[in-house]
């Protein structure tokens, strides 16, 4: 029986009560490109830079803070970007790191592709969130943030992301957030360790209290450094758990990435596609299959054969934690995507 598309519908309703005249303009000029609900993306994921300020172990797209950014995206070549993702049919744009508020000019695109309609989206770390940038990212148009938590306890969360303090001044961007009406969302990996002393539970109550919308957990992924460490792994008996106590706290205020254990993720069903910093597309940002470059071709191009050429299903579990997908496209390529510099991701896929 042929799934019905009421999730993703859900999804465009969504963005366009709240588009506030821009998403129902850009319903209107592009109609055509929109309704093409089965051959298009709804999100484009944009690596702004690998830098960050933090050293967590978990992470799969990281540089440390002092690397330099030579041949990453101009601010041109993002909002290009951009023109192309709108063009496409893409209403919604996520921008990610390393630590996207690293970049100087994020306010700036944040703007463009809000005036563009789209739902702007950040992924931080938490650590820049004062009250001057939490009123320059809503003055930019900034519709959603997610900040990443490691831990409800302050020393363990800081002693994972390596810098001391951070976890207050992440529930002090949270609560600035919240005042400034941008919605919010704490994303937290479910390590083996949180499984422990009722911990996820813990995490999302911080959620409330510190008002955000939702609560995201993430499974871990055998991916960046911890590319080899398949023992961090969570066994399915883990993962149900996890599963049950998201339920049964609250099942419509955490949302975990596969809800069950047949769960497709959304890069299988091709409804996200993600561009790294210098320029390379796949289906997100842990996969390491590439298939071409935007500086080389049309983003339409490179997304048709995406979405025609990466084909694997892996109900229930990221590609990046089944052995037959890292068989196909990780076995020399453990170190993922630390080292990498302007034309090192990997060849793209034929």
């Amino acid at each position: 029986m042929k799934k019905s598309p009421w999730p993703i519908w859900r999804e465009r309703l969504v963005w366009f009560v709240r588009g506030n005249g821009y998403a129902k303009r850009l319903i209107l000029r592009q109609s055509k490109v929109l309704f093409r609900w089965n051959s298009m993306p709804s999100e484009i994921e944009l690596g702004l830079t690998f830098r960050c300020q933090c050293t967590c172990p978990q992470c799969s797209v990281w540089k440390p803070v002092g690397a330099n950014d030579d041949g990453v995206l101009t601010t041109d070549e993002a909002k290009d970007l951009v023109d192309q993702a709108t063009h496409l049919g893409c209403w919604r744009i996520s921008f990610f790191g390393g630590e996207p508020l690293l970049r100087k000019d994020l306010p700036e695109l944040i703007n463009y592709a809000h005036r563009k309609g789209m739902l702007t989206v950040v992924t931080t770390n938490g650590l820049q969130l004062d009250a001057q940038m939490v009123e320059t990212l809503k003055n930019a148009g900034l519709g959603f943030c997610r900040v990443s938590i490691d831990s409800p306890d302050p020393e363990i969360h800081d002693s994972i992301r390596g810098i001391k303090g951070l976890f207050d001044r992440c529930m002090k961007g949270m609560d600035l957030l919240a005042e400034a009406g941008i919605e919010t969302q704490l994303s937290t990996v479910a390590f083996r360790e949180n499984l422990q002393d009722n911990r996820l539970v813990k995490l999302f109550d911080i959620g409330r209290a510190h008002r955000a919308r939702t609560v995201l957990v993430l499974f871990p992924m055998v991916s960046g450094k911890w590319a080899d460490s398949v023992d961090r792994l969570l066994t399915r008996e883990e993962e149900d758990y996890v599963r049950k106590i998201s339920l049964e706290y609250d099942s419509k205020y955490v949302v975990v990435e596969l809800p069950r254990s047949d769960t497709i993720c959304r890069a299988q069903k091709k409804l996200q596609l993600y561009v790294s910093p210098y320029g390379d597309v796949s289906p997100c940002s842990p996969l390491l299959n590439t298939y071409g470059n935007i500086r080389q071709e049309p983003l339409e191009d490179l997304w048709n054969r995406l979405r025609t050429q990466f084909t694997e299903i892996t109900p229930g579990v990221c590609p990046v934690n089944a052995p037959s997908f890292r068989t196909k496209y990780m076995s020399d390529r453990t170190s993922g995507l630390l080292d990498t510099e302007p034309g090192d991701k990997p060849a793209r896929v034929e």
